[in-house]
């Protein structure tokens, strides 16, 4: 069977980096609250606070959030409402989620694109922030392969849900 050697294939690859990606949010996540942390300390003890944490805390933030998507998708934990699928039966649930997932898909490989040309359009323009002067253009590259990795996962999961609903 092609399409189930696909799934396979696909899980194989898909699956430890979305974990990978995950890890990496994790630490973004520890590490926002790290500088939140001890940039409050700071103020309020020594009155010295960390200079730029806001843009520290804004540059962590996409990464955390994005990264973490693939995996989310990948662990279906994000909402879904099943109000009217969970009536119909397994097969056309199957070709639903397949449909659903293939829409997604493409919505987010649209995302992932425009992210990319913003990307390299800061990169031309040298954008960069305004308290430490770092380039803006890495972080949006991180946001652009975690676009990428959750196209992957729907992707994968679009071929999963369509060998479900052909096999029955």
């Amino acid at each position: 069977m092609g399409l189930e050697r696909i799934v396979r294939t696909m899980t194989m690859i898909v699956d430890p980096v979305a974990k990978f990606f995950n890890r990496i949010a994790t630490y973004a996540l520890a590490a926002m609250m790290a500088v939140t942390g001890i940039d409050v300390a700071l103020r309020y003890i020594f009155n010295r606070p960390i200079t730029g944490s806001y843009e520290i805390i804004e540059f962590l933030m996409p990464i955390a959030v994005g990264c973490g998507l693939a995996y989310c998708a990948l662990e279906e934990k994000h909402v879904r409402v099943e109000l009217l699928t969970s009536a119909l039966p397994l097969r056309a649930q199957a070709a639903a989620n397949s449909f659903s997932h293939l829409v997604f898909f493409i919505l987010f490989a649209l995302i992932t694109w425009q992210t990319f040309l913003r990307a390299t359009g800061m990169i031309a323009s040298g954008q960069s922030s305004e308290v430490l002067y770092l380039p803006i253009y890495p972080f949006v590259l991180v946001l652009t392969a975690c676009c990428a990795i959750l196209c992957l996962v729907t992707l994968s999961k679009f071929f999963y849900y369509l060998h479900e609903a052909i096999k029955g």
